[in-house]
């Protein structure tokens, strides 16, 4: 499986980058995992990681910027990304 980066800087590209080699070993593990427990037989040719913009206006037009097609896996390594994600679920909810 090849990773691939869909970033608008430098700097993304460099964090992208260090948050891959950080956890790749996590990664192949993982993947080993899901093949083994799930007997997943086709897994996607690359994953994409990507900032929230294009994950969600670029390679697809889905608020949330991770998901699966046959060909791809695209997602956001950004921790704050999914922190706002998560609490904007909670939005409009209040206790009576």
């Amino acid at each position: 499986m090849k990773f691939v980066y869909s970033v608008e800087s430098d700097i993304e590209y460099k964090e992208y980058t260090t948050f891959y080699n950080h956890n790749i070993e996590k990664i192949n593990n993982y993947i080993d995992f899901i093949v083994d427990v799930y007997n997943v037989e086709s897994l996607p040719e690359y994953i994409v990681l990507s900032n929230f913009e294009m994950a969600s206006k670029v390679h697809s037009n889905i608020t949330i910027p991770a998901y699966t097609n046959d060909l791809r896996m695209v997602i956001t390594p950004e921790v704050e990304t999914w922190r706002r994600i998560y609490l904007k679920q909670l939005d409009g909810y209040y206790r009576r």
